[in-house]
């Protein structure tokens, strides 16, 4: 069960942990298929997940369909980043290891990127 560091607070921006990306993920990942290639999930399931993002919020406002549908927009910019960083840099991105950088020779390349 959360930990709950306060309970939600209306009128207040929603707070965002990494648990709570992580569990949003969790929660829509069986909910892919029917978003489409464009990823555009249906609101009856952003509101589902914000529903069981409040049952697991550690403290902020609470979590609406607008709030889901912006940190997923957030997080797909993020995936995209790195997926593209790791396509330029030759490098390899898993979800075990992260970027890997493990010879001076990769340091350099990505220290180049960024």
């Amino acid at each position: 069960p959360p930990t709950y560091l306060t309970a939600p607070e209306a009128g207040k921006n929603a707070f965002w942990t990494i648990n709570c990306c992580k569990l949003l993920l969790e929660f829509l990942t069986p909910r892919i298929p029917a978003a489409g290639d464009n990823n555009k999930f249906k609101t009856v399931d952003l509101n589902a997940a914000a529903a069981f993002l409040n049952e697991h919020c550690v403290r902020g406002g609470p979590k609406t369909q607008k709030s889901v549908n912006n940190k997923l927009s957030d997080l797909q910019k993020i995936a995209s980043a790195v997926e593209y960083l790791s396509e330029v840099s030759g490098m390899t991105y898993t979800e075990e290891y992260g970027l890997n950088i493990v010879t001076s020779t990769e340091s350099v390349i990505w220290d180049g990127i960024v």
